[in-house]
């Protein structure tokens, strides 16, 4: 089992995408139409035929475990949907969504708490309740990007000229992408069948229920947290996705303080607070900039604080924003 969780996501899904065709072809009562003279006789060799399919499949991880072969090497295209990986440590589902190999947390339906009294913006401080939805595990990289603007054609983002780490984008594939705007975001969320969490989604994720001030609590960040300007976290711009676990929020999502901004839906109103439902908070109708959350590489302990609320026009790009994706499960 333990070589099977080494290999590859995707060479995994083609292993199970064909095991569960053979399961659907040889099961009684399948549906698959055959003349009934000739039943008994097709049966064996499309038995054989799958069988050769799935010695095929499992060739593929092999190959791909020893040489590290990733899913568009193998020409796997995933179909849209989530399989069920497993529950994390905080007691939260996990899925992997197949059309972009994302890990997705489940957050299932309540109540939380929204906003604070620390800035104007963020009151008042209100009891909101969602619906359940899936939150990206951690922050989309320049890997699942890549993958995204090959498949579809797209400009690849701009390099953000960090000194010390040349050719950004395709040289560092598990470091979050930047210099993406809210426009470029979108369209990878539907590309992928995803869309923007709300801001209200985001975040009920980061904090969980206990009106926290960070994912991890109510203490100050430091480097072993989050990838901020003020910490002496290793790194002096982003940072690989998922290298600070000691700041994971209460659902199990990382980087949601510091390494880059995060593109949500909502278009940003100072006063929306005070007048937003309480179900299910979509965000203004209309404004000219769109919300960003959860502070960067470059910001301070103020900027990572869960509450926290900026707006930025949504043709903007900088090498401090990335996001993450949501869906309804």
């Amino acid at each position: 089992m333990q070589a099977w969780r080494d290999c590859p996501v995707d060479a995994r899904e083609a292993v199970i995408r064909v095991s569960t065709v053979v399961r659907f072809v040889l099961a009684p009562g399948s549906g698959v139409s055959r003349p009934k003279s000739r039943r008994s006789t097709l049966r064996p060799q499309v038995a054989l035929l799958f069988f050769l399919l799935v010695l095929s499949a499992l060739l593929l991880l092999v190959l791909s475990c020893k040489d590290g072969l990733r899913p568009e090497d193998l020409g796997v295209v995933p179909d849209i949907g989530y399989v069920l990986l497993g529950t994390n440590a905080q007691g939260y589902d996990e899925y992997l969504w197949l059309a972009d190999s994302a890990v997705m947390i489940e957050i299932p339906a309540g109540w939380f708490t929204r906003g604070s009294n620390d800035d104007r913006d963020e009151q008042p401080v209100r009891e909101i309740y969602l619906d359940e939805f899936l939150l990206d595990k951690y922050e989309v990289t320049n890997r699942r990007y890549k993958k995204y603007c090959d498949a579809t054609g797209t400009a690849y983002p701009p390099d953000p000229s960090f000194p010390g780490m040349p050719n950004y984008f395709t040289s560092y594939p598990d470091y979050p992408v930047v210099m993406v705007s809210w426009n470029d975001a979108k369209a990878y969320c539907d590309w992928a069948d995803k869309r923007f969490p709300t801001e209200a989604e985001w975040e009920r994720a980061a904090r969980g229920t206990d009106e926290r001030e960070f994912p991890w609590g109510n203490s100050q960040p430091d480097g072993t947290r989050c990838n901020i300007w003020e910490n002496d976290d290793g790194y002096d711009y982003t940072s690989p996705v998922g290298n600070y676990p000691a700041g994971v929020s209460p659902c199990g999502g990382l980087d949601m303080a510091g390494n880059v901004w995060e593109w949500v839906n909502d278009w940003y109103a100072a006063d929306y607070y005070g007048q937003s439902p309480a179900h299910n908070p979509p965000g203004p109708s209309s404004g000219s900039r769109r919300v960003v959350r959860g502070g960067s590489w470059g910001s301070n302990a103020w900027d990572a604080r869960c509450a926290r609320r900026c707006g930025y026009v949504p043709s903007f790009r900088g090498w401090s924003f990335g996001f993450r994706c949501s869906a309804r499960p």
